[in-house]
């Protein structure tokens, strides 16, 4: 997520279904709208490559050392 105004949007959609899931937790049904949250979250965020010598695995040995 390199765009700061695609985390603004991951951040504040994060903080919305952390809010909804407490709402839950106290009794109130809201896995209608939580759902949907983790959705548009899904979205956002593009599927990674972990397999091969480019994948996001081995990306993370060669930053890391």
């Amino acid at each position: 997520m390199a765009d700061s105004s695609q985390k603004k949007e991951y951040y504040t959609s994060l903080k919305q279904r952390t809010v909804l899931v407490l709402e839950r937790i106290a009794g109130k049904d809201t896995a209608v709208e939580i759902e949907k949250i983790e959705n548009t979250l899904l979205k956002l965020l593009p599927p990674q490559n972990y397999a091969g010598a480019q994948g996001a695995e081995v990306q993370m040995i060669k930053a890391y050392e």
